[in-house]
């Protein structure tokens, strides 16, 4: 605190120092100039004179004689102001003797009479004479001008030295200033310190003391929180030991309630198992008085018989030459080629012709032996339906080029499609169509109810079948192939064995017999999707009819099901038949003629 005294000391002393040291050379530097001025006037011949009526300022003017009034009027003169006085300056004097002598010679000249050429002479003897007055003014400025500047920096030097010396003092009493107040702050720290110590040495005994009082009672704390605790235990023991006692009570009593209670369930089971089964019973006798066996119509039964007639008889044709270890490596060829020839199918108009036309001059020319012509009616029968799997359901206008083909060697030979029929109805009973209802009391086990519907076998667990969307997707793409086999126009293809009037009859055998579910449904619009354009085409207001049919009663019932897995077959063939889509052709059943992308140039 004494330091920063000190310092605020130092800064106000220096402060007034500076002003007073400013003041100071401004008014000798006042004095210096005044002082200049005086003398330059006084060097060129000027005198000093108050002014009337002006105390603080001088007026420089010569004599006032009558006979310099003329010799003034010659020469302009230029007054110059000073500090609110006025210095009037008059033609320059060398001496004033000399102006005397001169003013007295010019009287004498007048008074002597003219003679011709002395007003010239005395012209230019007045003209000689300011031009060396002038000269010699000029010569003492200079010199006045030289001493004055010597002057000056003599002046310059003592004031340096001057402001060097007190510099110099002023540093010594900052100095000892500054020492005295280095002393002052040692002895305050000093008495601080002996304070500190002092208070520090209070401190730690009342600490002291706080803690033997604290550690006092920490010690009674503890010794009655150890009571307190030993009591708890104690009440909490004969607390537990009455708990005990009351549970074992408890558990006596609900031991013999429970025993009541499973005497009263297993009469209630024995009474509900005798009510489960009579009523199981009475409900297979009504299913089975109620409930057919299968849904189809007498016609769809007679037709399927006939289809599987056929396909027994070329069964039988073919056993021999199908067990015959001789005949093995012609199998196996028969196999392969059809294999490519089906694989090599493309959507085309040229590659479908070219392929029919191969299929039918190397297996089904009247040539061919007939077990070869029949094993290869099944084989390709066969090929085809696996195609339904692998690239009709992902690529649904790859149907109508299969289908064409093999609508093609069907008008060739006819007992080629009933081949193909029975087939597809044994893979896909919907077909038919045939529709097999669960009935507990006709199947003991679900795998006889899959196995019959046509159920593939799982591909991860070979006891399992596959999942209903898979099962699904497959009725699709089966139901894709035959709706696209049945439309084949007369105009393609003369000669079609199993044309649209094919689906003139499913329309109906479906509608009339099959109950309306997920598994119906996705046959409908899957037939519908490919055959509807056909069909409508064939029997205009007549197929119209039937389309309202299934708007207007088939869906509504399918609806009121309420099955979620039902509700995206709902949505397609509600779009199908509202944007009436059976008045477009389906996408890929106008095949182009060659393969375009195949094209280079």
């Amino acid at each position: 605190m004494v330091l920063r005294q000190s310092t605020r000391d130092d800064e106000a002393f220096h402060s007034r120092y500076d002003e007073e040291t400013e003041e100071e050379e401004e008014e000798e530097e006042e004095e210096e100039e005044e002082e200049e001025e005086e003398e330059d006037f006084v060097l060129v011949g000027y005198r000093p004179t108050r002014g009337k009526g002006k105390s603080s300022s001088l007026v420089f003017e010569q004599e006032k004689e009558e006979e310099e009034e003329e010799g003034t009027a010659e020469h302009s003169s230029t007054p110059i102001r000073k500090r609110g006085g006025s210095v009037v300056l008059s033609a320059p004097s060398i001496d004033d003797d000399f102006d005397l002598e001169l003013s007295k010679f010019k009287r004498l000249v007048e008074t002597i009479s003219p003679t011709p050429g002395i007003d010239a002479l005395r012209e230019e003897f007045e003209k000689n004479t300011s031009l060396q007055a002038v000269e010699n003014a000029k010569i003492e400025t200079e010199e006045r001008a030289r001493l004055r500047k010597s002057r000056v920096q003599l002046a310059a030097q003592r004031r340096m030295q001057r402001l060097e010396e007190e510099l110099r003092l002023t540093l010594v009493e900052e100095s000892a200033s500054r020492d005295g107040a280095m002393l002052k702050i040692a002895s305050f720290q000093n008495a601080l310190s002996l304070r500190d110590v002092s208070d520090a040495s209070v401190t730690n005994k009342a600490t002291e003391a706080r803690l033997n009082r604290v550690e006092k009672e920490r010690k009674e704390n503890l010794e009655n929180i150890s009571q307190l605790v030993q009591d708890a235990k104690t009440m909490a023991q004969k607390q537990r030991e009455e708990k005990e006692k009351q549970k074992k009570i408890e558990a006596e009593k609900k031991l013999e309630e429970e025993k009541r209670d499973k005497e009263i369930q297993k009469q209630k089971e024995k009474m509900k198992q005798e009510e489960e089964a009579r009523a199981l019973a009475e409900a297979k006798q009504r299913e089975a008085e109620k409930i057919p066996a299968v849904y189809v119509t007498a016609e769809a039964l007679e037709a399927e018989k006939r289809s599987l007639q056929v396909l027994h008889a070329a069964r039988e044709r073919v056993a021999a030459y199908s067990a015959s270890p001789e005949a093995k490596r012609e199998r196996r060829t028969i196999i392969q080629r059809l294999t490519i020839h089906v694989q090599q199918v493309a959507c085309t108009k040229d590659q479908v012709v070219k392929k029919a036309d191969d299929i039918i001059r190397e297996f089904l020319t009247p040539a061919t032996p007939e077990h070869i012509r029949t094993y290869a009616m099944i084989t390709l029968s066969k090929k085809i339906l696996a195609q339904c799997d692998v690239q009709v359901a992902k690529l649904n206008r790859y149907a109508f080029a299969l289908a064409e083909v093999l609508a093609r060697c069907a008008a060739h030979i006819p007992e080629l499609s009933e081949i193909f029929v029975a087939l597809l109805r044994d893979a896909c009973p919907l077909a038919v169509p045939k529709y097999y209802p669960f009935l507990k009391s006709k199947y003991a086990e679900e795998k006889e109810y899959f196995k019959i519907c046509g159920y593939a076998p799982s591909e991860d667990d070979a006891n399992a079948f596959e999942s209903s969307d898979s099962y699904a997707n497959r009725i699709s793409g089966y139901m894709l192939l035959y709706g696209a086999y049945v439309q084949v126009s007369p105009v393609v293809v003369q000669n079609h064995p199993h044309s649209i009037d094919q689906a003139w009859a499913w329309f109906s055998r479906l509608l009339n017999k099959c109950p309306p579910n997920r598994q119906t449904a996705v046959a409908l619009e899957s037939f519908l999707k490919h055959a509807g354009y056909e069909f409508v085409k064939t029997y205009r207001n007549q197929g119209v009819k039937l389309l309202l049919v299934i708007a207007q009663q088939w869906i509504p019932k399918l609806e009121s099901a309420r099955d979620p897995d039902a509700v995206p077959v709902i949505s397609r063939l509600r779009t199908y038949l509202n944007e009436r889509k059976f008045e477009i052709l389906p996408e890929g059943s106008n095949m182009p003629k060659t393969d375009t992308s195949s094209l280079t140039i």
